[in-house]
């Protein structure tokens, strides 16, 4: 799920530094989750439009795409307030899934790395 050729890019490859950056992930994702979880019903569309624009940027950091793109997609519909309630949640539960998984991914990396 993800790429991390950007992390260690930017952390010139790095080893850790790459580390510090991944460990910052996991608080933040549980951040998001929760905002998402407390506006699971999808009325509230400006804290979801805030919780997804604010992990939007490390999702593309982290090189996972397919949460990015389904970001992408929310985060219009609650700019534009066009949405389909019943899609919307559902698609609202998939993003949330998918950062569920993502973080342990990411968790799993960390450890792999501290080793």
């Amino acid at each position: 799920m993800t790429n991390l050729s950007k992390i260690y890019e930017l952390s010139e490859h790095k080893s850790n530094f790459a580390l510090n950056l991944l460990k910052r992930f996991p608080p933040l994702i549980e951040m998001v989750v929760t905002s998402i979880r407390l506006n699971s019903d999808g009325k509230d569309l400006k804290r979801i439009y805030e919780a997804l624009h604010k992990m939007k940027p490390n999702l593309d950091l982290v090189g996972a795409i397919d949460i990015y793109e389904l970001s992408l997609l929310l985060e219009n519909q609650c700019k534009t307030g066009l949405i389909q309630p019943q899609e919307f949640v559902i698609q609202l539960q998939k993003y949330r899934h998918g950062l569920e998984l993502l973080a342990l991914e990411i968790s799993e990396l960390i450890l792999d790395m501290e080793k």
